[in-house]
Protein backbone atom coordinates (compact mmCIF):
# COMPACT_ATOMS: atom_id res chain seq x y z
CA UNK A 1 0.00 0.00 0.00
CA UNK A 2 3.26 2.12 1.15
CA UNK A 3 4.74 1.59 -2.69
CA UNK A 4 1.61 2.27 -4.54
CA UNK A 5 0.78 5.13 -2.09
CA UNK A 6 -2.65 3.41 -2.23
CA UNK A 7 -5.23 2.70 0.76
CA UNK A 8 -6.57 -0.53 1.96
CA UNK A 9 -9.53 -1.45 3.27
CA UNK A 10 -10.12 -5.20 4.21
CA UNK A 11 -13.52 -5.54 5.83
CA UNK A 12 -13.63 -8.36 9.12
CA UNK A 13 -17.03 -9.65 7.73
CA UNK A 14 -19.00 -12.50 9.24
CA UNK A 15 -18.85 -16.13 8.08
CA UNK A 16 -21.58 -17.91 7.23
CA UNK A 17 -23.83 -19.84 8.52
CA UNK A 18 -25.04 -17.00 11.04
CA UNK A 19 -28.14 -15.65 12.11
CA UNK A 20 -28.78 -13.64 8.83
CA UNK A 21 -28.91 -14.36 5.64
CA UNK A 22 -25.59 -13.77 3.28
CA UNK A 23 -23.74 -11.99 6.77
CA UNK A 24 -20.58 -11.75 4.55
CA UNK A 25 -22.30 -9.67 1.26
CA UNK A 26 -24.17 -7.23 4.10
CA UNK A 27 -21.07 -6.67 5.55
CA UNK A 28 -18.83 -6.03 2.47
CA UNK A 29 -21.28 -4.13 1.19
CA UNK A 30 -22.10 -1.98 4.06
CA UNK A 31 -18.48 -1.09 3.87
CA UNK A 32 -18.52 -0.13 0.25
CA UNK A 33 -21.07 1.57 0.88
CA UNK A 34 -19.50 3.67 4.04
CA UNK A 35 -16.14 4.30 2.01
CA UNK A 36 -17.85 5.94 -1.00
CA UNK A 37 -20.33 7.96 0.96
CA UNK A 38 -16.84 8.69 3.64
CA UNK A 39 -14.21 8.88 0.92
CA UNK A 40 -13.51 12.76 1.23
CA UNK A 41 -13.06 12.44 5.34
CA UNK A 42 -11.26 9.24 4.85
CA UNK A 43 -8.44 10.40 2.71
CA UNK A 44 -9.86 8.80 -0.20
CA UNK A 45 -10.68 9.78 -4.12
CA UNK A 46 -13.96 8.83 -4.40
CA UNK A 47 -13.26 8.11 -8.13
CA UNK A 48 -9.88 5.54 -7.83
CA UNK A 49 -12.07 2.92 -5.29
CA UNK A 50 -11.49 -0.29 -6.77
CA UNK A 51 -13.17 -3.55 -5.18
CA UNK A 52 -10.98 -6.49 -4.99
CA UNK A 53 -11.14 -9.92 -3.10
CA UNK A 54 -9.89 -13.99 -3.93
CA UNK A 55 -11.90 -16.87 -4.15
CA UNK A 56 -15.21 -16.29 -2.16
CA UNK A 57 -14.07 -12.78 -1.55
CA UNK A 58 -14.16 -12.68 -5.09
CA UNK A 59 -17.66 -13.74 -5.70
CA UNK A 60 -18.48 -10.81 -3.07
CA UNK A 61 -16.08 -8.71 -5.29
CA UNK A 62 -18.59 -9.27 -7.41
CA UNK A 63 -21.38 -8.95 -5.93
CA UNK A 64 -21.15 -6.04 -4.20
CA UNK A 65 -19.81 -4.66 -7.03
CA UNK A 66 -23.11 -5.71 -8.78
CA UNK A 67 -25.43 -3.78 -6.04
CA UNK A 68 -23.23 -0.59 -6.21
CA UNK A 69 -24.43 -0.55 -9.40
CA UNK A 70 -27.54 -1.58 -8.79
CA UNK A 71 -27.55 1.45 -6.61
CA UNK A 72 -26.23 4.11 -8.72
CA UNK A 73 -22.98 4.53 -6.74
CA UNK A 74 -20.32 4.58 -8.82
CA UNK A 75 -16.41 3.03 -8.40
CA UNK A 76 -13.36 2.81 -10.59
CA UNK A 77 -13.45 -0.62 -10.64
CA UNK A 78 -13.12 -4.33 -9.29
CA UNK A 79 -10.83 -6.93 -9.62
CA UNK A 80 -12.40 -10.45 -8.80
CA UNK A 81 -9.11 -12.96 -8.17
CA UNK A 82 -10.22 -16.52 -8.68
CA UNK A 83 -13.86 -16.11 -8.02
CA UNK A 84 -16.03 -18.88 -6.47
CA UNK A 85 -18.65 -18.11 -9.71
CA UNK A 86 -19.53 -21.74 -10.14
CA UNK A 87 -21.12 -22.29 -7.04
CA UNK A 88 -24.48 -23.98 -7.93
CA UNK A 89 -23.11 -27.19 -9.31
CA UNK A 90 -20.45 -30.17 -8.08
CA UNK A 91 -20.29 -31.31 -12.11
CA UNK A 92 -17.06 -30.21 -12.24
CA UNK A 93 -13.66 -32.41 -13.15
CA UNK A 94 -12.06 -31.01 -10.22
CA UNK A 95 -14.72 -31.59 -7.84
CA UNK A 96 -15.23 -35.51 -8.80
CA UNK A 97 -12.12 -36.54 -8.88
CA UNK A 98 -9.52 -34.99 -6.54
CA UNK A 99 -10.23 -36.24 -2.79
CA UNK A 100 -9.26 -33.08 -1.18
CA UNK A 101 -11.68 -30.37 -1.53
CA UNK A 102 -11.46 -26.88 0.02
CA UNK A 103 -15.66 -26.47 0.23
CA UNK A 104 -16.92 -29.87 0.99
CA UNK A 105 -19.50 -31.88 -1.53
CA UNK A 106 -22.16 -32.00 1.62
Amino acid sequence: ADYLNVVVVSPEYTLSPADRPMPSFADCYATAEYITANAADLGISRDQIVISGDSAGGQLTIAVGMELAKNAIEIKGLVPLYPMTQIMTVNTISMLTETKYAISRV
